[in-house]
């Protein structure tokens, strides 16, 4: 018996057109699966691992490709693993297109490796890196709780880390929780593998470290926010900080004030409302800082 999980996190447009109208951006849906073999040199080290990975499905419900997108650890077989198993599912036909899976590693019966819910509880850190609160979390007014699997070395730096659960997801509360945690430092002397949890509270979003963000770029379509009317009425003017996420498309995912003056004039919602319609063409993935001026000088 194998003790593997899965999660299928997304599915992207056909790679043909859908048959018929109700089929349209239909997702893969696998009727077949097959638990990938533990790799050895894992449960010999004692260990857990995680494999994302991205399957191409054709129209007659086979798997074409398979890429590994993520593997933590690397260099014990789980990337191998999952590929080999994942060429053997087989998809409802008719349903062409990419899966996104992801596969937690857990050791079968009588192994050395445990569960993360098994694994002692990290030491606390002699540096520590707090985590920022996503941008998309605090929009949807969201916390979150994320358990991470770290291996500390023998020098007590983080060689690795990886997310063995988040929630909720598509939050970015994995995301920000891995890049805090991998820069932790602890004492020498205590290698091996931990479970770290990792807590957002909604009420704990204070803010972002506003200046340590890059300067957004000139959009390529900038719709000016619109003064409020007892801003018009009282004759003022708004000055914001504001902070944004801009996706891969070049939209504007999610946008948080840092600082609104005058306060109670809704400065702070016209600015929003006007720059979730911006568009940027070739800037980055990522967060980005800007000050507007309302109505612009």
């Amino acid at each position: 018996m194998r003790f593997i999980a899965f999660v299928l996190l997304a599915a992207a447009a056909a790679t043909s057109p859908a048959p018929a109208a109700e089929e349209k951006g239909a997702k893969p849906v696998p009727v077949t699966r097959v638990a990938p073999d533990y790799p050895p040199g894992a449960d010999q080290a004692g260990i857990l691992g995680m494999v994302r990975a991205r399957m191409a499905v054709d129209e007659a419900g086979k798997v074409t490709a398979v890429e590994i997108v993520e593997e933590a650890p690397g260099g014990f077989g789980f990337g191998e693993a999952a590929t080999a198993a994942l060429r053997q599912w087989v998809f409802q036909p008719g349903r062409p297109g990419r899966m996104f899976v992801k596969l937690n590693f857990e050791p079968p019966p009588g192994g050395t490796a445990r569960s993360v819910d098994e694994l002692p509880k990290a030491p606390n850190p002699i540096r520590r890196v707090y985590p920022r609160y996503p941008l998309a979390a605090e929009q949807y007014g969201s916390s979150g709780v994320v358990q991470i699997v770290v291996l500390i070395g023998a020098s007590g730096a983080v060689e690795d880390a990886w997310v063995a659960d988040e929630l909720p997801l598509d939050r970015g509360f994995g995301e920000a929780a891995l890049r805090a945690v991998r820069q932790w430092e602890f004492e020498p002397g205590i290698p091996g593998s931990y479970g770290v949890q990792v807590r957002f509270l909604m009420e704990d979003a204070t803010g972002i470290n506003w200046y340590d963000l890059p300067i957004a770029p000139e959009p390529t379509q900038r719709v000016e926010p619109v003064p409020p009317p007892k801003a018009i009425a009282d004759d003022r003017t708004g000055r914001l900080k504001v902070a944004f996420a801009i996706d891969e498309g070049g939209r504007v995912a999610a946008v948080k004030i840092v600082d609104e003056s005058p306060e109670d004039y809704g400065f702070g919602d016209a600015a929003r409302a006007a720059l979730e319609q911006w568009r940027f063409e070739g800037t980055p993935k990522g967060v980005y800082r800007m000050k507007l001026t309302i109505p612009p000088p």
